[in-house]
């Protein structure tokens, strides 16, 4: 079992009244009220987005962080934009490194930030990003140019929302030697710091207990400052980045702008990673150790067709993630793939538990690993762990498990938590589920969904009810904190 979770993932009961009756809710059934018992207070100029930040904020138009003149609504972001123009912006910048030297002062050239920053920006791999909405972003490579165009393209911020190479932190390594920390980006309307990193599926070559060290002291050092709402994004996961914008998305703008209530970093998860800060020692609201629960009697059979209704293969895995897989190749000899085996497949996972297992896994891998020439079918191999004979595909069905593999999982997550965050007009179906269930059938524009009636977590739009797969369904019946 893999569980993807987080310390903040309980919502806040904290509720708000109605600006146009006395009846109180949460911040998510505040939405829901308005739109039915008020639609006609609903306008282009107030939608019930603004409404209700208004109501939780107790404001009535936006401010700019630096003249303090009206800002302008965001329905993309429900947010207010931060500032009023790019050249307000520049300002708070400029502010922010005059607030940074007076605090810190400088006594080493290499240790000035924005010395640091000109030599990260001369690198061949930097670039600028050029944003559909305009405006450039400058970035340091690849991985700070895919979470830009995933900004831009998925999220649709514009450049006025980002500040690079932003905040700036001190912090002491082992030695009690100062240095200053530049992070990545700052999220504005979030007060978001990011710090995007490789590690994870490619593990990097440095020296690992010492780096990680280093790690934990600057996030110990950005927990300290308690300014900033923090999160480190290994591999462009955005399953997780996106949790976090949910959960700040629902915050009052009081607890976004940092204080003692909020916690740093808080996103954990608990997924497969070679490469954690953690190890040091459990930090409280920055990361801890990830774990996953993988029970030596069970085996995950892979059933692969590369287009639907084709010839499928059978593989094997040890754990959800499929990062190791044993197929046979088209010479029918076991040899072991990595995920990418399955890129433009079509893909259903079956759990299979059995006393045995662990003895029949290694036997397989050690053909694997001596390259051996023994042909091994489909057939083969579901006998190899079952002792059953393998009479057609459909058989798998019922005597294995159907689960939910990891990344399923990611894509599941990720395309509800961005129909949540990115949802427009949706108009409640007549037919209504049961009122004891957690779910409810709706459609908007673009199709039938369902949400969560609790959390207001929804799925992506399909054509038909029919064609929500009953894995959406679990996934959003139990709120996206577990599969």
């Amino acid at each position: 079992m893999i569980k993807l979770i987080h310390e903040a993932s309980e919502k806040s009961e904290r509720k708000y009244t109605c600006p146009y009756c006395e009846e109180r809710f949460t911040r998510n059934k505040l939405y829901s009220h308005i739109e039915n018992k008020h639609e006609e207070m609903i306008t282009d100029e107030f939608p019930v987005g603004r409404i209700v930040y208004n109501t939780v904020n107790k404001r009535t138009e936006g401010s700019c962080m630096v003249c303090k003149k009206p800002t302008k609504w965001d329905d993309k972001k429900q947010r207010y934009d931060s500032f009023c123009s790019e050249e307000c912006k520049q300002e708070y910048v400029k502010l922010a490194k005059e607030r940074m030297r007076k605090k810190y002062g400088k006594e080493y050239l290499l240790d000035d930030p924005d010395h640091q920053n000109k030599m990260l920006q001369g690198r061949r791999i930097s670039g600028y990003y050029t944003f559909t909405s305009g405006g450039k972003m400058p970035y340091v490579g690849s991985y700070e140019r895919k979470f830009l165009e995933f900004m831009d393209k998925v999220l649709q911020v514009k450049t006025i929302d980002i500040i690079p190479s932003y905040p700036i932190v001190k912090y002491e390594d082992r030695n009690k030697e100062e240095h200053f920390w530049i992070l990545d980006y700052y999220y504005v309307p979030a007060n978001l710091a990011i710090d995007i990193k490789d590690g994870g599926d490619n593990p990097n070559n440095r020296e690992m207990p010492e780096y990680r060290e280093k790690q934990r002291q600057k996030e110990i050092a950005i927990a300290q400052q308690q300014e900033y709402n923090y999160i480190r994004l290994e591999d462009n996961k955005f399953d997780q980045f996106l949790l976090c914008l949910v959960d700040l998305k629902e915050m009052p703008e009081e607890d976004i702008k940092f204080n003692t209530s909020i916690r740093t970093g808080v996103y954990r998860s608990y997924i497969p990673t070679h490469e954690s800060t953690s190890t040091m020692g459990t930090i409280k609201g920055i990361g801890s150790e990830p774990n996953i629960i993988r029970p030596q009697d069970t085996i995950y059979f892979v059933k692969s067709c590369k287009y639907a209704g084709g010839y499928p293969r059978l593989g094997i895995a040890r754990d959800k993630t499929l990062r190791n897989l044993v197929f046979s190749d088209d010479e029918f000899r076991l040899r072991s793939f990595g995920l990418d085996y399955l890129r433009d497949s079509v893909c259903r996972v079956y759990e299979y538990t059995d006393d045995n297992v662990e003895y029949n896994y290694l036997k397989i891998l050690q053909k694997v690993n001596e390259n051996s020439d023994d042909i091994y079918t489909a057939k083969d191999l579901y006998k190899q762990f079952t002792g059953k004979d393998l009479l057609d595909f459909d058989q798998i069905d019922y005597t294995c498990k159907e689960c939910t593999s990891y990344p399923e999982y990611l894509k599941i997550l990720e395309s509800s938590l961005l129909a949540t965050w990115t949802d427009g007009v949706s108009i409640p179906m007549l037919e209504s589920t049961d009122i004891t269930c957690i779910y409810e059938y709706a459609q908007d524009i673009n199709g039938y969904y369902i949400y969560n009636k609790e959390t207001g977590l929804r799925s992506r739009s399909y054509e038909t009810k029919k064609e929500i797969p009953s894995k959406v369904i679990d996934f959003i019946s139990c709120n996206g904190l577990r599969v």
